[in-house]
């Protein structure tokens, strides 16, 4: 399921949480630090099985640790900081099935509670957080038609400083100056939202499927402290139509035909967009297949773009892909993609990618190869800065910029089965991305789309390269306030790779052994060059991870 900001359910579960990275922040004066990479899970524990009467149960509980990171400033005075407090995570699934399989029930509902104490986390972290849901599906008409629905709800809460930065996450955005449902309540200490969707679907038949679902997603909703969400405050339906061709006809084994579309509002009944799109996906009787589509993006209001400030008009674009593959089959197959969209709007996006996939004996399989993406963006936010002289977006500048990237990476894996019970896994990423930000602008107007450059459509611009930044004079000679910009240009090359040892010692009961090793490394030249970031990927220092894990299946 998706975060909520479309037609898919809301993740309530998202285990990655459990363990993630601490989020309280140093000191400024610190120059040196032990901090965690990840909070330590102190224990865990997990349950799954079956009643007598068919119920399906599953139970985890996950405590991680308080982390601290020691610190020491320029001066070589040490001191400490409470980066993540003890937390206890909780979730449990119910779920049961009808004799015939037509009909499913199922509720989960998960608990997360910091012991916060009075460390500065209180103002960062939420107390405790708690959401539940049930889910529904049937299937009538000999299985031919079916209906599926949830609704979840969520409350949190925590200090009224913690509840203000939940309030102004980017998911919501309540402190935008033209929002007439929401605002930023200061005194807040809890909240609670949900999230439903109905979806009616004819799945079986000769040629003609299709599913049309309508769902909402309220302002209040929050559930990542376990979960996973991108966005709330959305309601919207969709509508999709299939044809399938299951028999071979023409030069095809067979073929599928989809298109249909989408829309989105807010719930100040603002129109934030949509897509109409079509995709063709067919299987030639080589066995070679080919996947196209196409999508219009509708032009609608964005209330996410100025980060918390005014509406701006989008101006919707187009896209489209093709994706072509080998016959899978034989001992050395591939793929090749390629994504063009672009708008007025949005800009340019370009991507190509390629992968090889040999198995040189029947129990080894080695897949790799590279992908390219290239991209302009029209619009990037930058900032924002208060000017009661900004009288036509509210009393606050916000900047933008034109930013080109590009960005390349190769996938490489490994799989190896010794035995049924003794595998072997081995995946390496190496990535090198650059950013580049060009012509810094304001936004013109609250509600529309337009920009004014600086030092070409209003005021000046200067950059001073000792210190990295622009000093931009909005108005020239007027009453604007002259500000300063840091220039974003980034560079990153990076290396991820683990392997995975499973053995099962016994059916049912798994060991598994992990190696995990990530490299890093950042500069602010903006441009691209391939063969001075591949040189430098084995600068950085590795941090490795090594893991332990098993499982023993009780059968009671």
């Amino acid at each position: 399921g998706g975060g909520g900001g479309g037609g898919g359910a809301p993740q309530l579960l998202y285990s990655r949480r459990i363990g993630r990275a601490p989020q309280g922040s140093l000191p400024s004066s610190a120059v040196f630090s032990s901090a965690a990479e990840t909070a330590t899970i102190d224990g865990a524990a997990k349950l799954t099985g079956r009643t007598s009467n068919g119920w399906s149960i599953g139970l985890l509980d996950a405590v991680t640790g308080k982390e601290t990171a020691h610190w020491f400033d320029a001066n070589s005075v040490a001191g400490s900081t409470i980066t993540e407090p003890l937390t206890n995570y909780f979730t449990g699934r119910l779920a049961k099935a009808s004799v015939s399989g037509e009909t499913q029930i199922g509720m989960l509902g998960t608990a997360v509670n910091r012991s916060l104490g009075d460390s500065a986390l209180v103002s960062l972290l939420r107390s405790d957080a708690y959401t539940g849901g049930v889910d529904f599906s049937h299937e009538f008409r000999n299985r031919t038609w079916s209906v599926e629905a949830f609704i979840a709800g969520s409350h949190v809460s925590g200090a009224p400083a913690a509840m203000a930065r939940t309030q102004t996450l980017s998911s919501r955005y309540f402190q935008r100056p033209d929002a007439g449902h929401v605002q930023v309540d200061s005194t807040l200490t809890s909240m609670s939202g949900y999230s439903t969707r109905l979806e009616i679907g004819k799945e079986a038949g000769l040629h003609w499927t299709g599913q049309v679902n309508v769902f909402a997603t309220s302002p209040g909703f929050e559930i990542n402290d376990i979960g996973f969400q991108t966005g709330v405050d959305r309601m919207g339906g969709q509508l999709n139509v299939n044809y399938q061709q299951s028999t071979p006809q023409g030069p095809f084994r067979n073929y599928r035909f989809n298109i249909g579309p989408n829309f989105f509002w807010n719930y100040d009944g603002d129109f934030t967009g949509g897509r109409v799109g079509g995709g063709f996906n067919g299987q030639l009787k080589s066995f070679w297949g080919v996947f196209l589509n196409v999508n219009k993006r509708l032009a609608g209001f964005d209330d996410r773009l100025t980060r918390g400030g005014p509406l701006v008009r989008g101006l919707g674009g187009q896209s489209v892909g093709i994706n072509v593959f080998s016959d899978n089959r034989k001992r050395v197959t591939g793929r090749f993609n390629a994504n063009y969209s672009w708008g007025q709007g949005e800009g340019i996006d370009r991507r190509l990618g390629v992968n090889v996939q040999v198995r040189p004996v029947e129990n080894w399989t080695v897949s790799f190869g590279p992908n390219l993406s290239r991209g302009f963006t029209y619009a990037q936010y930058v900032s924002s800065v208060t000017d009661a002289t900004a009288t036509a977006t509210y009393g606050k500048r916000y900047i933008f910029t034109e930013l080109e990237q590009t960005q390349i990476s190769m996938e490489t894996r490994l799989n190896v089965t010794f035995r049924p019970e003794l595998s072997f896994e081995l995946f390496l990423q190496p990535l090198i991305s650059s950013g580049d930000y060009k012509r810094l602008s304001e936004l013109r107007n609250a509600g529309e789309y337009g920009f004014d450059i600086y030092g070409k459509d209003v005021g000046t611009v200067g950059f001073d390269a000792a210190t990295n930044k622009y000093t931009v004079d909005p108005d020239g000679a007027g009453a604007a306030k002259i500000f300063t910009v840091t220039n974003k240009d980034f560079n990153t090359q990076s290396l991820r790779g683990n392997a995975v040892l499973r053995w099962e010692y016994r059916p049912g009961s798994t060991l598994y052994l992990v190696w995990q090793q990530r490299r890093e490394g950042t500069q602010t030249n903006g441009d691209f060059d391939f063969s001075r970031a591949a040189r430098s990927i084995f600068d950085a220092s590795a941090d490795n991870v090594f893991v332990l894990k098993f499982d023993y299946w009780l059968n009671l």
